[in-house]
């Protein structure tokens, strides 16, 4: 017996607006994954009996570092050029999106600066560590409520369909639309990994004709739907739609019936395995020799990533070991290369005593 799995996704990433600025569940999840992260800091350096003065130092160092190697490593991943560009693009949130190699890569740069020459780095390396887990869990989170990062199709029967992208650019890009909303269509889905779905539109200016309007859907609308990545609208046939006889607040609206394409959720499968690793490492990092938990978490960093970047990302398609020789590998790379050093560093180090 086989079972389909149909779900499609097109929460609001707009948590709230105040005074003109809009705070996404992205940006706020983040915060929320930052302010557990320092309790965590917090809890661990008084577990330690050691002062927690430096915390907000520390944070700080973390926070910056931490955007920074995003940035960086989200434009090595995917828009080098654009990087190449300006430096001021890594603070144009309207391009690009963030790197969770290059934040922990980051955020291990900024705690060498922060450790350098005053503070021991092994007594902070694995605690900051563990608390990366945690932020991590909850970015990944924001990724998945913000429709962003999802993976390759399914190309089977269980997967989710993500809208808001397509949604929201649809009366972004074209000029003569107004508004464009996505929902579920009536019409039963035969189990494959296209849902269908329909396209609610109303248009900015007035059309001399029926025939008009026609020719707009069949040209304009029906190229950019047939360009979008997650949407199945063939090039060589009509586009199906229904023009609505009667006007909605004075515009013209339409109806288009199209099929959009079930993705991997790897924005969950990333956050479950974030939090399962900060589950594991909460209260057992200190049973290593200093370094040791980084290092096994760098180590499970980079097999996870790779696992996912090939089976479910951009590179499905080629061969695993092709798909090594990505920048995205190259930066999962770097994790190992840092882990191996850590490990090598920390052998002589002693364990943290154990207070459970």
């Amino acid at each position: 017996m086989s079972y389909s799995l149909n779900i499609i996704w097109s929460f609001d990433p707009i948590l709230f607006s105040i005074f003109g600025f809009q705070i996404s569940w992205l940006a706020f999840l983040s915060l929320v994954g930052f302010s557990l992260g320092f309790m965590f800091l917090n809890y661990s350096y008084k577990k330690e009996k050691r002062s927690t003065r430096e915390l907000e130092v520390l944070s700080l160092y973390m926070i910056i570092f931490g955007f920074l190697g995003a940035r960086i490593g989200y434009f090595i991943n995917e828009q080098s050029e654009e990087f190449l560009q300006g430096l001021q693009n890594l603070v144009n949130f309207n391009l690009g999106e963030f790197s969770t190699q290059g934040g922990v890569i980051g955020i291990l740069l900024g705690l060498i600066i922060f450790s350098y020459g005053k503070r021991n780095f092994w007594q902070v390396i694995d605690k900051v560590a563990v608390s990366a887990l945690i932020i991590a869990f909850f970015i990944n989170i924001g990724y998945f409520l913000s429709s962003e990062e999802f993976g390759s199709p399914t190309k089977g029967q269980l997967g989710i369909a993500f809208t808001q992208q397509t949604g929201s650019l649809l009366h972004e890009v074209l000029d003569k639309v107004s508004t464009s909303i996505i929902l579920a269509d009536t019409v039963q889905g035969d189990g494959s990994q296209f849902i269908p779905i329909k396209y609610k539109i109303t248009f900015i200016e007035e059309f001399k004709s029926q025939s008009e309007i026609e020719t707009y859907l069949n040209t304009e609308i029906k190229q950019f739907l047939a360009n979008q990545s997650n949407l199945y609208e063939p090039q060589q046939s009509f586009l199906n739609f229904k023009i609505y006889d009667q006007k909605e607040n004075n515009k013209i609206t339409a109806e288009i019936h199209s099929f959009i394409i079930k993705n991997h959720p790897t924005q969950l499968y990333t956050a479950v395995f974030y939090l399962v690793l900060f589950l594991l490492f909460f209260n057992r990092y200190f049973k290593f020799s200093k370094g040791k938990a980084t290092s096994v978490i760098l180590v499970s960093l980079f097999i996870f990533n790779s696992f996912t970047d090939y089976f479910f990302g951009a590179n499905e398609n080629i061969s695993f070991f092709a798909s090594l020789t990505n920048n995205s590998q190259w930066l999962n790379f770097s994790l190992v290369l840092i882990a191996l050093i850590l490990f090598i560093k920390s052998q002589n180090k002693p364990s943290r005593i154990s207070y459970y």
